[in-house]
């Protein structure tokens, strides 16, 4: 069913994981703290990570993904809304490089002028990672959402901040150019 719905309805394709996402996020099983969910690890050389997902939790991956097939069914253009991996987050904290999905669930929700949303995720962040990680990211997501609402003088800073507090970073020269072209000298 639901493959064909995927072919032929996205839509409702799309409504229906997210449904299943909304009652697996609220059914939470009641476990000890503890718990461990004795999946085997036998290569030597993965460490074995220091908390599992609850079983009935492991297809939260699958759902967003499959949320993510979804929405590029429904249009080629449109891409799976990085601000989910937030709604999830509670469920998978410190498991499956979070910090990328949260980064990026960060800088959608500055995007979108999430206020909320995006203090929430900017928490989590300073609180569980490296700033170096994920700083340079926020700073161009700010700097975009200032320049489309506020005007190139709102962005000159953060342009600014961006190329010269991590020069090696991907997106330096981007800044560079951008505040080169937004009046920055």
């Amino acid at each position: 069913i639901d493959y064909t719905l995927l072919l032929t309805q996205p839509q409702a394709y799309v409504d229906r994981k997210k449904q299943e996402l909304t009652q697996l996020i609220k059914s939470k099983p009641n476990r000890p703290a503890n718990y461990r969910s004795g999946l085997p690890y036998k290569t030597k050389n993965v460490p074995k990570p220091t908390s599992h997902p609850w079983p009935e939790q492991r297809k939260i991956y699958h759902l967003v993904f499959a949320i993510g097939d979804g929405m590029r069914r429904l249009q080629p253009q449109q891409t799976l809304d990085p601000s989910l991996w937030l709604e999830v987050y509670d469920l998978w904290p410190g498991y499956y490089l979070n910090d990328e999905r949260i980064r990026d669930a960060a800088c959608a929700l500055i995007r979108k002028g999430d206020k909320a949303g995006a203090a929430r995720a900017m928490a989590i962040l300073a609180k569980q990672y490296n700033k170096l990680t994920w700083e340079p990211n926020v700073l161009m997501a700010q700097a975009e959402y200032m320049r489309d609402n506020s005007g190139n003088a709102q962005a000159i800073p953060l342009y600014r901040e961006l190329f010269s507090n991590y020069p090696q970073h991907t997106l330096a020269g981007r800044a560079r150019q951008l505040y080169k072209d937004a009046g920055g000298r």
